[in-house]
This record gives structure tokens, C-alpha cells and sequence, in this order.
């Protein structure tokens, strides 16, 4: 299929031939769901734990004698029922949140959210953005900023080789950018517009296409 490129003014400058198979997939929301479900779900750190009344420092006196008191009885000051006891059916570190998808189904999801994205005029190819002319932080915001006030949040998908353009955009308001070979279904989720440099399409086809495609043939 044909991809026009644009310059940083969202001009079009040419035309290149691309794979169909990386803007050009049918949109599966189910399984784009599922992906980004299991992705954020394998992320999410387990920092949250209670004491249980087994953890609990101290308790191990019976508080007063079972009869004769007219009070309630009781074994141990750390049950959960009383304040400073252990807590009852609380989170754990031993819970696992994580969930599993194959390897086909979640380069599937991606290339069908993208697809979608593309369809929406929410992904464009641009040119331009190299390490030669974008090695600074305020040079990516200047020429950037017109893509920022109509999108808003956006990201800027480089080669693995445009490392300079990545320390740049580090610090750069509503922007964030990623190699191509690092990109991932919630990278492409977040923000309102995707924008692919020119350079980091084949690495994009050679990643996600072309090894998907030998991975069938293997099969």
C-alpha cells in the first residue's frame, strides 16, 4: 500500500510503498483489549501487603481469663477484630497478577490498533527528525510544537540507531518516543497520535512482518 510522508508542517513531500500488513489490518477490538489488559496486568508492581494476625507482632498472652470477667472472650490481642490486629483477607505479596498471550496474538493487536489509528488520521510517516537535526531537547520542542498543539499527547516512533533523538525528547512536554523494535500495544494506545520517522518503518516490517511471517512458515 501506499504511505504519504509528511514534513514537520504536515506537508506532503512523497509517497512510499509499504507492507499492508502493517497499516492495513482488520481492527479486532476484542483481542486489542486483551493485549493491553495483559500488558499493563504483567507491569503492575505487587507493592501492596498486609500482616495477617500470624505476622503480627505480640498477642501471644490471652488477654484476660475466658470466664468471670463479664467480658467478651478472647485469645489474643492481634485477632482482626481488634485495632492493631492483623488484617483479614488483605492483599499479599504472593499474589500474581500476571496473565499470558501468545506471541502471534499480540503482534496482532498491535498491528490492528495501529491500523486503526492510521485509518483515523491519527498515524503519519514523517521525515526529518534525525539525529543530525534533532540532537537537542529545544530543537525537538520548536519543531514539534505545532504537532503537540493539534494532537496533544503524542509519540515519536525512531530507529534504534536515532539514539540522540530519543535523549531529546526526554524532556519535552506531551512527547515521548520509543524505538521501533520496542514498541509495544499501550506505547501505541496513550497517546492521541502516533508519528513514525521515515527511517523506522523497516525496521518496523522487520520486526513485526517479516519475522511473524517466518514464524508461520516454521510452523
Amino acid at each position: 500500500m501506499k504511505v504519504p510522508i509528511y514534513n514537520l508542517e504536515k506537508k506532503q513531500t512523497e509517497e512510499i510503498t509499504v507492507s499492508d500488513g502493517l497499516f492495513n489490518v482488520a481492527w479486532k477490538p476484542a483481542l486489542v483489549q486483551q493485549a493491553i489488559v495483559t500488558q499493563l496486568a504483567n507491569n503492575r508492581q505487587k507493592t501492596a501487603k498486609t500482616k495477617d494476625r500470624s505476622e503480627v507482632r505480640g498477642g501471644g498472652k490471652k488477654p484476660w481469663r475466658q470466664k468471670g470477667t463479664g467480658r467478651a472472650r478472647h485469645g489474643s490481642i492481634r485477632s482482626p477484630i481488634w485495632i492493631g490486629g492483623g488484617v483479614t483477607h488483605g492483599p499479599i505479596a504472593e499474589k500474581s497478577y500476571e496473565k499470558k498471550i501468545n506471541k502471534k496474538m499480540r503482534v496482532a493487536a498491535l498491528l490492528s490498533l495501529m491500523s486503526k489509528k492510521f485509518s483515523d488520521g491519527k498515524v503519519l510517516v514523517l521525515e526529518g527528525i534525525t539525529p543530525e537535526t534533532f540532537s537537542k531537547t529545544k530543537e525537538l520542542s520548536t519543531k514539534t510544537k505545532n504537532l503537540r498543539t493539534e494532537f496533544g499527547s503524542i509519540m515519536v516512533v525512531t530507529s534504534s540507531k536515532d539514539k540522540k533523538v530519543f535523549l531529546a525528547a526526554r524532556n519535552v512536554p506531551k512527547l515521548t518516543c520509543v524505538a521501533a523494535k520496542s514498541l509495544s500495544i499501550v506505547d501505541v494506545a496513550r497517546p492521541n497520535a502516533l508519528f513514525i520517522t521515515k527511517q523506522a518503518i523497516p525496521e518496523l516490517t522487520s520486526h513485526f512482518i517479516v519475522k511473524e511471517k517466518s514464524l508461520k512458515e516454521t510452523k
